[in-house]
């Protein structure tokens, strides 16, 4: 056996098929309130190789905006500075980085709430047993002097 984890262990089982995971989404880390609340990012479930996964953003500005999410694989630091990490010296105090941003996707959203839905394909059994973080900074203009808000974070481990 073998256990991933930032905030609940994952157990991998070798099987006759090969290499089965639990597949899990996990939120971590805290948000920072905005002009609609506190935003919050949610998974529908975890990712399974052949299904679809919906990630759901809500508490988000009523005015609507850009919503930036930030992928990666790591979550202990980014640009030398320990993970997370307070905002604060760019402008938006009290809101945290908890995930490095190595891969970026910008989203507009004109409601409360944002959906976004992917698609795991089956044949990318490679994936299985890794995990995937995320996490979203929303434009909220009149906030703070950056004019963005965090969402929690979350980590994704890929199922079969």
């Amino acid at each position: 056996m073998r256990h991933l984890a930032l905030s609940i262990a994952i157990t991998l089982l070798s099987t006759a098929s090969g290499l089965v995971a639990q597949a899990a989404a996990t939120p971590f880390g805290v948000g920072c309130p905005g002009s609609n609340g506190t935003p919050n990012l949610a998974a529908s479930q975890g990712p399974s190789l052949g299904q679809s996964v919906t990630l759901d953003l809500t508490n988000l500005p009523l005015q609507g905006g850009f919503v930036w999410l930030m992928w990666s694989t790591d979550s202990d630091n980014w640009a030398g500075n320990a993970l997370p990490l307070d905002l604060g010296f760019v402008g938006a105090p009290g809101c945290m980085l908890s995930v490095r941003p190595d891969y970026n996707d910008f989203e507009l959203q004109g409601a409360p709430v944002l959906s976004l839905t992917y698609y795991i394909p089956s044949n990318l059994t490679f994936l299985v047993g890794c995990r995937m973080l995320c996490q979203a900074m929303v434009c909220d203009g009149s906030v703070n002097t950056l004019g963005y808000t965090s969402t929690n974070a979350l980590e994704l481990v890929f199922g079969s």
